[in-house]
């Protein structure tokens, strides 16, 4: 093919040499013909099409609020007026009998077997607290004779934390008796929670080094594997040695001091660390409320003081289960203290009511006030005398135990 002779000063001239075209209408011609096309142009209206689907997505919507995941969190906030009963019972034989109206409050009531000594844990029931489907096991305040109370540590379903359960034995149990004779005793699954680390390793034993006041905890090797079961195995380790009086933690491979934890290196002894302050509330999956040490979803932000610790329990804490334990009608004005008593003072318009969440805010108040070394709590300004077995009229011992079982 040869060579165009177009360039583009030819194409430019032969363009200027076209004749000019000029419309001949009128401005009010083409405005007319304008607006006639763009009425012809409407779209039709249609049909509405999208209700079926629209019914479909409201069904699905009331179907996803009476679930069981949301109902949860519709009885942690109940709205404004509304009361549920508290009821205690005792027998297991006795964990699914009908509570009472709500306008029918009830005292707390410990059963016991017949003909027993009110003394023997053996024979004594722990106190229940219902509320619907939901049950809470309140803590303790004071040790029976000959018995001494074991705090032991569980992940919660989610592997996302680790929550306290106390149980009872015998005094004259040695500290690593004490805590075997309770991983016996304790079922997890009945509380909502996982099984203990010290269980589900099955090659772990524990002694101890009593001129060291040391726990010995002896692993196979490999036995705790993956990020989240080191972060389990060392919550539940550090805690239970906490609550059990050590300050050290002697870690050793089939007899041979040093483990080697994933991700972390070899350890041959590890400090006892306390648990965070403060407290918040988990809603296990079978419908048990658990208090739990430290303010979930609260980043590096550790309470200094009572008062800090008890506004940041109040803030919404909600996420993977965990709840805050103060309730948003309920609003602190100022914490001091009187010697070992710690007095907290609430705002005129916060209200109080007679039911398990109030019961566990108060229990939640005297764990932290004894984590800070306070040894009483007085509120003040509630305008209501008791709530569970607490007179709020009164001075309150802290309590010793969350969440107390007897299986």
């Amino acid at each position: 093919m040869g060579q165009s002779k177009w360039n583009e000063d030819k194409i430019i001239q032969t363009l200027k040499d076209f004749p000019k075209m000029k419309d001949r209408q009128s401005k009010e011609e083409l405005y007319e013909k304008m607006e006639q096309k763009r009425s012809r142009s409407k779209p039709k209206q249609r049909r509405l099409r999208f209700m079926p689907v629209l019914a479909a997505a409201c069904v699905l919507f009331i179907a996803a609020i009476i679930s069981p995941a949301i109902l949860k969190d519709t009885v942690l906030s109940p709205p404004p007026g509304e009361e549920a009963g508290v009821e205690n019972h005792g027998s297991t034989d006795h964990e699914q009998s009908s509570l009472k109206k709500a306008d029918e409050p009830q005292q707390a009531e410990t059963l016991l077997a017949p003909e027993s000594d009110p003394l023997s844990t053996e024979n004594t029931i722990e106190t229940r607290s219902y509320e619907g489907d939901m049950v809470f096991y309140p803590g303790v305040q004071d040790v029976p004779a000959g018995k001494q109370v074991v705090t032991l540590y569980y992940p919660d379903s989610e592997a996302m934390g680790t929550v306290p359960l106390s149980t009872f034995v015998d005094k004259s149990l040695t500290r690593v008796e004490s805590i075997n004779t309770a991983l016996n005793k304790i079922q997890p699954e009945k509380y909502g929670v996982s099984e203990n680390i010290i269980l589900a390793l099955k090659d772990i034993k524990l002694t101890e080094v009593q001129e060291e006041n040391a726990l010995v905890v002896d692993l196979a090797p490999n036995s705790v594997q993956g990020s989240t079961g080191v972060q389990m195995f060392l919550e539940t380790i550090q805690y239970t040695a906490y609550e059990s009086g050590y300050d050290i933690i002697k870690l050793q491979t089939n007899g041979v001091a040093g483990y080697d934890l994933p991700h972390m290196g070899s350890y041959k002894q590890l400090d006892v660390e306390a648990p965070e302050k403060g407290v918040s509330a988990l809603l296990s999956e079978n419908g048990t409320y658990l208090l739990t040490n430290g303010i979930k979803l609260n980043g590096e932000n550790k309470p200094e003081s009572l008062e800090e610790a008890l506004q940041l329990m109040k803030q919404n804490n909600d996420g993977f289960g965990y709840h805050e334990t103060i309730q948003r009608n309920v609003f602190i004005k100022k914490v001091s203290e009187n010697g070992t008593t710690a007095v907290i003072e609430f705002s005129k318009g916060s209200e109080f009511k007679e039911n398990l969440l109030y019961q566990a805010m108060i229990e939640s108040m005297l764990l932290t006030a004894e984590q800070f070394g306070y040894e009483n709590v007085q509120f003040v300004n509630t305008n209501f005398e008791r709530i569970g077995p607490y007179n709020l009229t009164e001075p309150i011992t802290v309590l010793k135990a969350p969440n107390v079982v007897t299986p």
